[in-house]
């Protein structure tokens, strides 16, 4: 997996952004970094970036972090199901 300059995946909510990039292990396995970020608009009224969040902007980050999680969870469940053979019931842990 190639890293490149743009993020695999943007959730929006409000003023607040997580990005999602594909990144690769040093054994070549590839995984997801998330960044947080929030736009705002200076006194001279240039859109700004900043990584500080507020009290009101904690709502919106649990949200985008639960979107970002879950969507790694889905992402996840499809894509490691075993290939081998289920387990014997007798087998199972529990």
């Amino acid at each position: 997996m190639a890293e490149n300059n743009r993020p695999v995946y943007k959730y929006q909510l409000g003023s607040v952004e997580c990005a999602v990039w594909a990144k690769q292990a040093t054994d070549g396995k590839p995984y997801f970094q998330f960044t947080f970020q929030k736009t705002y608009k200076s006194k001279d009224g240039k859109y700004l970036h900043s990584t500080s969040f507020n009290k009101a902007d904690l709502p919106l980050l649990a949200t985008l972090c639960q979107r970002a999680c879950l969507a790694e969870i889905s992402k996840q469940s499809v894509d490691l199901r075993p290939a081998a053979e289920p387990q014997a019931e007798e087998d199972l842990p529990f």
